[in-house]
Parts: C-alpha cells; sequence; structure tokens
C-alpha cells in the first residue's frame, strides 16, 4: 500500500512541476507575453482590491458648532450613524444638553 501511495505522490508532484515550469516558460518566453501577463495580473489584482475597499466602508462623520449652528460632515455613514453623532456632538455625556451661556472649563 506505502508502495502503490509513493508512485501517486511522485506523479502528481512531477507533473505538477512540469506544469508549472511550462507556464513560467511560456510567460518569460516573449517580451510581450510577459508585458500582457503583468498587466492582466494589476488589473485583476486592482479589481480585487476596489472591490474590498467597496465593501468595507470608511465611516467617517464629524460634527462641529458654527455660531449657533450645529454642522455635521458625514462620509460613507448611514443614517443611525448620523443620527448617533449628532446626539454625540450636541448631548452632554448624561444626555441632556448644555445651557446656552455655559461652557466646561
Amino acid at each position: 500500500m506505502y508502495y502503490l501511495w509513493y508512485i501517486v505522490k511522485s506523479a502528481f508532484i512531477d507533473f505538477w512541476r512540469y506544469e508549472i515550469m511550462e507556464f513560467w516558460r511560456f510567460i518569460f518566453s516573449s517580451f510581450w507575453v510577459w508585458l500582457g501577463f503583468v498587466i492582466l495580473v494589476s488589473m485583476v489584482g486592482g479589481g480585487i482590491i476596489e472591490l474590498v475597499k467597496a465593501c468595507k466602508r470608511n465611516r467617517k462623520v464629524s460634527g462641529y458648532r458654527v455660531g449657533q449652528r450645529w454642522k455635521l460632515d458625514v462620509e460613507n455613514a448611514s443614517a443611525d450613524d448620523v443620527q448617533h453623532a449628532f446626539i454625540a456632538v450636541t448631548c452632554a455625556p448624561d444626555g441632556e444638553t448644555e445651557p446656552e451661556g455655559e461652557e466646561n472649563r
């Protein structure tokens, strides 16, 4: 049984090595083939990177006060994110709004 496994494993490894070497020989057979392969790999890699970026949203909500008005800058955030940011910006830590003339010092 061991000999049969050894023969199958050796045949698979030899076949794999042969196929990989043929692949690399083909890629490096010509400058234009190599250049096309590099362009193809870079395009596929760039597409995968953009897909990952699209799936992973960078949420950014920043709020600040201008005079008597609050201004919120929103980038890639949902309505819940904006609502929580607005509450966090306009309310004190205990949930109560600060009186108009008082500031924390």
